[in-house]
């Protein structure tokens, strides 16, 4: 009996059902960002992907999302948005937020080309858009006046500079 109760005190049970009830995951996409807002039980909204698909559909796989209702792009950098177009095609999202500033333009064709121009839809100041639980507000999305000059790579600090930035409400949290 004595074996029995300090083994169970030293060795827990996973919890059923990882990661259990959740609001908000940040997905590991190496470099770049991705984060996933929970709707419901199975929608969400994601706001950018990362530089390749397979870890961002990863993580949703193992979220539990069948749909993404929306998706943020903050703006065209690989890091943020090369993994797009593998996403797009496996959740097909309805609405796609993206940055007013359509540069480097070979990723902003990429992401059309993806979804099509009727999904997309550039970020505009004060917005706000309830998906689910979801409640997104845009803070700024910020179009630059002169052009853009890039750095021979196609992007520049001026893309950082025109990125959306919201803040997301997801019930309580």
């Amino acid at each position: 009996l004595l074996v029995a109760l300090i083994l169970s005190t030293a060795i827990r049970p996973s919890a059923p059902g990882w990661p259990g009830d959740w609001s908000v995951a940040f997905c590991d996409v190496g470099q770049g960002d991705a984060t996933v807002l929970r709707a419901d039980s199975t929608t969400a909204v994601l706001v950018d992907v990362g530089p390749e698909p397979e870890p961002v559909l990863d993580c949703l796989r193992g979220l539990g999302v069948r749909s993404l209702a929306m998706v943020v792009l903050t703006h065209y950098h690989a890091d943020h948005v090369g993994g797009f177009a593998g996403v797009a095609a496996r959740y097909e999202p309805e609405l796609v937020l993206v940055s007013p500033l359509a540069s480097p333009e070979a990723a902003a064709r990429a992401v059309e080309e993806a979804v099509g121009a009727d999904a997309i839809r550039g970020a505009r100041p004060g917005e706000r858009l309830t998906v689910g639980d979801v409640t997104w507000s845009t803070i700024s999305a910020w179009q630059p006046t002169a052009p853009v000059t890039d750095d021979g790579q196609g992007e520049s600090a001026v893309e950082n500079d025109a990125s959306i930035v919201g803040v997301a409400e997801v019930g309580e949290l």
